[in-house]
């Protein structure tokens, strides 16, 4: 299904119209890139703005369902306690692993699906962490403070891809 709406470049500041299901979304003035996680904030305001008068839907948030996304793969309080991180809080450690899972997103090793139609009422989203070395580096680098020597039994997120609603 393809989804066509009018945005504006935050690089030129000029405005077009993108097909946001498109694995690439490009400005047609100075061809910047529109990044995944930008593309899926703008699928989650599109799904919103009908829905924006009913009490029970809350605005989604792009980079809240990221976080509930991996959440689901990887258990974050026994990953937070697997790890032990030293003057990380939990909450700041979650914060930090949804930056990682992002960066994945947009470097490519962590793919982020959308649903064949996104504008459903409960459209599902999929995330799925492709290459595990990479996000293990990537965690290395943000969590400097951890003993990654120490085994770390983490379940493997390739085994099952997890998926979100945006409306809970």
């Amino acid at each position: 299904m393809e989804i066509r709406k009018k945005l504006r470049c935050p690089d030129c500041g000029k405005r077009y119209e993108a097909n946001l299901t498109a694995d690439a979304v490009l400005c047609e003035h100075c061809q910047h890139r529109l990044s995944r996680v930008d593309q899926v904030q703008e699928l989650l305001e599109e799904w919103y703005y009908p829905r924006r008068w009913y009490k029970s839907v809350e605005r989604p948030r792009a980079r809240f369902l990221i976080e509930r996304l991996w959440q689901r793969q990887f258990n974050p309080q026994n990953l937070y306690e697997s790890l032990s991180p030293k003057d990380t809080n939990f909450d700041v450690f979650c914060y930090t692993v949804t930056r990682v899972v992002i960066q994945g997103i947009e470097a490519g090793w962590a793919r982020l699906d959308l649903p064949e139609d996104p504008m459903a009422d409960d459209p599902v989203y999929k995330l799925q962490i492709l290459d595990l070395e990479r996000f293990t580096a990537a965690m290395e680098t943000s969590l400097p403070d951890v003993d990654w020597d120490a085994d770390i039994e983490v379940v493997d997120p390739s085994s099952a891809p997890a998926a979100v609603e945006t409306a809970e």
